[in-house]
């Protein structure tokens, strides 16, 4: 039988972007297959760190062949606990058979000793452990288990007779050892990208009545202010808004939201589910009376509206900011278009409420009418 196996379903494995449960499973039965019922190795292992390196400890991934079991590197005196943990920590591929040919177990007892015909290591191989007490194991072979540089395990096999493997063989087991190594891989990154997905999805679950949702007979529209924003100034804001726009605009005004402990998670989910958004930066400046200065987190809101405006297909189409004139303001350290800015008109430093009121029902009408 040729062989090339392992090289097909390495191919196999890595043309994959996930590896689901049952593709998982498949590639468990067709390695069970190749290695125990066509090529007559009596016993196989994988076994992983389960990329969680303690010192001194392997675990068995479970299900891949023999269950749990827990697996010490060294003993303690501090000397390897068999090849296959040599192989590891070495990160050596092995493949060993006792130079009468007769069984690995008690090769040194009896006066001979281990031919290696893979890697070579530089320190003395450790004997045997026939830890599942067989008496017929003549061939072990060990591989490394690697994904992205780093060892997390091995697989060994282990056959009744003393096979001398050609450079065709290696190859191919090496590749089933990639396969092996690709299909673990793969399988924990799609475990962990499902579970980040479903804890995305009852995060969203848990908090929808919290969320400013978008509404299914009105547009919403976020509401931002710093909270010393000029009360007459917000109040005209939100009068037009209620008044004039209600009918066809949700407010969602960020004062409203209750539970003041997450107040900035709920001000980014109002924002992020908003299909306008408005919102006032200045505030006044303690330090000088009549005049403002932009408020950051006024300032981090208008940043989020300009980003998410700007994405094709997204919920949120439009937005400006709401803002004194340069002549009573510190300077604007974000740079917004002309166009999304409305500058409150102070004449003579007097707010004029009518002329506020105007452009702000402008503005919004011509937000909207495309509604």
């Amino acid at each position: 039988m040729k062989l090339d196996f392992g090289r097909r379903l390495s191919h196999f494995v890595h043309s994959l972007d996930k590896v689901s449960a049952a593709i998982d499973d498949d590639v468990r039965r067709v390695v069970h297959r190749l290695v125990v019922e066509k090529l007559g190795f009596h016993f196989y292992e994988v076994q992983t760190d389960e990329n969680v390196r303690t010192d001194n400890l392997l675990i068995t991934r479970d299900g891949w062949t023999n269950g749990i079991r827990d697996y010490t590197v060294l003993t303690a005196d501090g000397e390897y606990r068999g090849q296959t943990t040599f192989a590891y920590d070495q990160a050596l591929k092995l493949w060993i058979t006792a130079a009468d040919r007769g069984i690995l177990e008690g090769a040194r007892d009896r006066g001979t000793d281990y031919v290696n015909r893979w890697d070579q290591p530089r320190d003395t191989m450790p004997a045997y452990w026939d830890f599942q007490n067989s008496k017929r194991t003549r061939t072990s072979i060990i591989i490394p288990l690697r994904n992205s540089g780093r060892t997390f395990g091995f697989l060994n096999l282990e056959h009744p007779e003393a096979l001398e493997g050609t450079a065709h063989t290696k190859r191919e087991f090496e590749s089933l050892a990639d396969a092996v190594a690709t299909t673990i891989s793969k399988r924990e990154a799609t475990l962990h990208s499902d579970q980040r997905n479903l804890s995305n999805l009852r995060e969203i679950e848990e908090n929808h009545q919290a969320l400013t949702a978008v509404s299914l007979e009105r547009s919403t529209v976020f509401l931002g202010s710093s909270t010393q924003a000029d009360a007459k100034v917000m109040g005209i804001i939100l009068d037009v808004l209620r008044r004039e726009f209600g009918e066809r605009l949700r407010t969602a005004y960020w004062k409203d939201f209750k539970g003041s402990g997450e107040i900035n998670k709920h001000i980014l989910e109002a924002i992020s589910t908003s299909t306008i958004g408005i919102v006032y930066l200045s505030e006044s400046d303690p330090a000088l009376p009549g005049r403002f200065r932009d408020n950051p987190n006024a300032v981090f809101e208008a940043g989020i509206l300009q980003g998410l405006c700007s994405e094709p297909g997204g919920i949120t189409r439009a937005w400006f900011a709401i803002r004194e004139h340069d002549g009573i303001t510190t300077p604007l350290f974000f740079n917004i278009a002309t166009e999304h800015v409305l500058l409150v008109p102070r004449p003579g430093g007097q707010l004029n409420d009518d002329a506020l009121r105007s452009e702000l029902r402008e503005r919004i009408s011509a937000l909207i009418k495309n509604d």
